[in-house]
């Protein structure tokens, strides 16, 4: 499947190589511009020619410029150029070919490589016992460290609970982020990151406090519960572990989780810097079974994350959910290569109205009181402006207040009804997805 240009502009690795990649796009730039059952090639001509060869299984991309990015701007620039004009189906030239077929080869042999010589039953045996007291001896070095943090974290609570809010406005900005280092250095950076958003919050609006306090009752309420963590019923304990930072292991989703096999339509996606790492969030909404599922990955670069997950294309997928009192965060336990475009959102996901979302929405604070975000598909809602805030209302008159793309939505929409999905934060809905007339448009800010 060739890239739509949003789809392009998601697997770019900045905006510059975006720019770039549009100035290299023109058919007049190119020759021997070929695409296969799975692949594009073309030569680029500049003040050099260059090869470029595109696997469209996962967008890998090869070319013999020497740029460091990757993809560079003539992949890009050639993707753009197949999804404006699709080239003839050809067999491709041995440089392209080459290239494909070793890759090919290279995760054959990787799938067939032989396993190493078996210890003896002894000898692991006495290699795992050695690998788990190491980990245990870490593990419990780390809750100490988290313990004495968060005791400062309630500390840091009641001095601000007793001094009020109505000047956290004018605070330093180091309030808060001396606070929030302070959790990262205690390993606990579920916790520091909670702290550093509140941080932006005061003075950012007329509801600031509210805001402002409800987060700070949610940090209260997870400092509360790890002194209560042993108490705890394990779906929830594992969620407060993975709140305060401890990661949750992928085999562990595999080998305990639920497992559910459909057709996933890549809903939405956001790419956040976390200074040492880089963290996707990824939705993905169940054709049949009407499920939602968040992909979190992350990675040392903004490109770094593995296979491609394109927002609004669809595809094939055995899906394993993490343990949780809130059943979301999913991981893959088989996926096809085979991306599709996705013409709508699946009906199966989306709530009849505002009213019936909200109620969902309780329920899923009850069960996770501190959940962060919660996914919320609505169908045939209708974006507004009123006053100084934009909402979506539905066909019962009530609304969402809304945060995000809204001139791009109302754009799309027309003012006529849409399907919309997006992320609930307890205040506000980010609209992710649009679906009317023109076919599924994606929303988040990558592709703006």
């Amino acid at each position: 499947m060739i890239p739509s240009r949003p789809q392009v502009e998601q697997i770019a690795p900045d905006a510059a190589s975006l720019k770039a990649a549009g100035k290299v796009s023109s058919a007049a730039k190119w020759k021997d511009v070929g695409q296969g059952e799975a692949a594009l090639w073309g030569v680029c001509r500049g003040s050099r020619e260059y090869q470029v060869r595109v696997d469209l299984r996962d967008m890998a991309a090869k070319c013999s410029c020497p740029s460091r990015k990757f993809p560079c701007k003539h992949a890009l620039g050639l993707m753009l150029l197949a999804e404006a004009s699709p080239p003839v189906v050809s067999p491709p030239p041995r440089w392209a070919s080459d290239w494909l077929q070793g890759r090919r080869q290279k995760a054959e042999k990787k799938a067939e490589a032989a396993p190493p010589e078996p210890l003896t039953a002894e000898a692991r045996a006495a290699a795992e016992d050695k690998r788990e007291r190491g980990r245990q001896r870490r593990l419990a070095q780390r809750e100490q460290r988290v313990t004495d943090g968060v005791r400062g974290l309630e500390l840091w609570l009641s001095d601000l609970m007793r001094a009020g809010l109505s000047e956290l406005d004018s605070a330093p900005a180091r309030f808060f982020s001396d606070r929030a280092q302070a959790l990262g250095d205690a390993q606990a950076p579920g916790l520091r990151r909670r702290v550093a958003e509140i941080g932006e919050l005061p003075g950012s609006g007329p509801d600031w406090p509210q805001r402002v306090l409800d987060r700070l009752g949610q940090l209260a309420l997870l400092a509360d519960a790890w002194g209560r963590e042993q108490s705890l019923p394990e779906p929830l304990r594992t969620d407060l572990r993975t709140a305060v930072g401890f990661p949750q292991r992928k085999d562990t989703a595999i080998a305990q989780g639920e497992r559910v096999e459909d057709s996933w339509v890549v809903a939405g996606q956001q790419v956040e810097d976390l200074e040492l790492t880089y963290s996707e969030r990824t939705w993905l909404l169940g054709q049949d079974s009407g499920r939602r599922a968040l992909i979190v990955r992350h990675a040392r670069g903004p490109t770094g994350f593995g296979p491609v997950l394109l927002p609004g294309t669809v595809f094939t997928a055995v899906l394993a959910f993490y343990p949780s009192a809130l059943p979301l965060r999913a991981t893959f336990v088989e996926r096809e290569d085979a991306m599709r475009p996705a013409l709508t959102l699946p009906s199966a996901t989306l709530g009849e109205g505002v009213d019936p979302f909200l109620g969902e929405a309780a329920a899923g604070y009850a069960a996770l009181p501190w959940v962060g975000l919660l996914p919320c598909g609505l169908r045939d809602v209708v974006p507004l402006r009123k006053g100084s805030g934009w909402w979506v209302r539905d066909q019962a008159g009530l609304g969402l207040r809304l945060t995000g793309p809204q001139w791009t939505l109302l754009a799309v929409s027309g003012g006529a009804p849409v399907d919309l999905f997006g992320e609930w934060d307890g205040d506000r809905l980010r609209p992710l997805a649009v679906a009317g007339e023109h076919g599924l448009r994606r929303l988040d800010l990558a592709a703006l």
